[in-house]
């Protein structure tokens, strides 16, 4: 770590490019995709329970307008860090830090911010990551550890404000282009963690709701697409008779995740200004999750 800004090339990773993504067009071009397959796609509504009959059929009671029930082979809990669906049949879930992220929006008072690139600060008590959004605001987001005085801090207006005027470079970025919050800072989970199996009779688990990443590692969305085209390949081997597809994709997710612990710890220990912080310290020493 450095108080020094540094550039990180895509053209010098051996991972390959990355883009910045339109979150919100992205995901209504693959329920387009996915309708165009085939998929049946029901939009605002929600699952608020399962049965698993013995015939094999999964009965699922979802709520819209109106309640009303599905009935299907194999059940795919792809809900996210809720995991709801695995949760309703007892799979417990490793979660391996207390990551939490505070963010918000800023609107430019003056034009012409075209800088694209993605930024990054280590501080004490965690980091900053901010980034231009498609409508030409700032997204601004502050990580730190869940529970602790910090993060009581950044849940409120002043208290994110302050802790973003301790910043060297997030600071200077906004003040170029008299940037104000628009938002009030809203919080949620960031940490690391995944289930403890991901998958069992009649059901697997795919995206963050089998692992979910630190963001630093910026392989969240990746990995989930990568999980989500196995895991899609696994079930239709399996609707064809391959029952050891589910266990082989059982084990290419243990890899993914085993590789991305040992890459997160590679990346939290080239900060080493504040190692004996708690937020860091904590990072430097993997192994300390718990299961719940």
């Amino acid at each position: 770590g450095t108080s020094e800004l540094y550039d990180t090339d895509f053209m010098r990773d051996p991972n390959g490019h990355g883009w910045p993504l339109d979150r919100a067009r992205f995901d209504a071009m693959l329920r387009c995709k996915a309708s165009a397959a085939g998929a049946a796609l029901f939009s605002h509504t929600r699952l608020v329970g399962l049965h698993p009959h013995p015939n094999p059929v999964w009965e699922l009671y979802l709520r819209a307008d109106t309640p009303f029930s599905l009935q299907c082979t194999w059940l795919v809990d792809a809900t996210g860090r809720r995991t709801w669906v695995a949760r309703q049949l007892g799979v417990q879930r490793r979660r391996e830090d207390r990551l939490v992220v505070f963010y918000t929006r800023f609107e430019p008072g003056i034009p012409g911010d075209t800088d694209a690139t993605t930024l990054v600060e280590a501080r004490p008590c965690g980091w900053w990551y901010t980034a231009l959004l498609p409508n030409g605001h700032r997204m601004v987001m502050f990580f730190t550890d869940g529970g602790t005085a910090v993060a009581r801090q950044a849940r409120v207006p002043e208290g994110f404000r302050h802790l973003l005027m301790q910043t060297t470079h997030v600071k200077e970025r906004l003040r170029a282009f008299h940037y104000a919050a628009v938002a009030m800072p809203r919080g949620t989970a960031a940490g690391s963690s995944r289930l403890i199996r991901f998958a069992g009779e009649r059901w697997l688990t795919a995206g963050d709701s089998a692992m979910a990443f630190d963001p630093l590692s910026s392989q969240g969305i990746l990995t989930a697409l990568y999980a989500g085209l196995k895991a899609g390949s696994a079930l239709h081997m399996a609707l064809d008779g391959q029952a050891q597809a589910v266990t082989n994709y059982c084990g290419q997710m243990e890899a993914v995740y085993e590789a991305y612990t040992r890459q997160r710890l590679a990346a939290y220990h080239h900060e080493r200004r504040w190692a004996w912080q708690p937020f860091w310290k904590a990072r430097q020493m993997w192994g300390s999750g718990d299961v719940r």
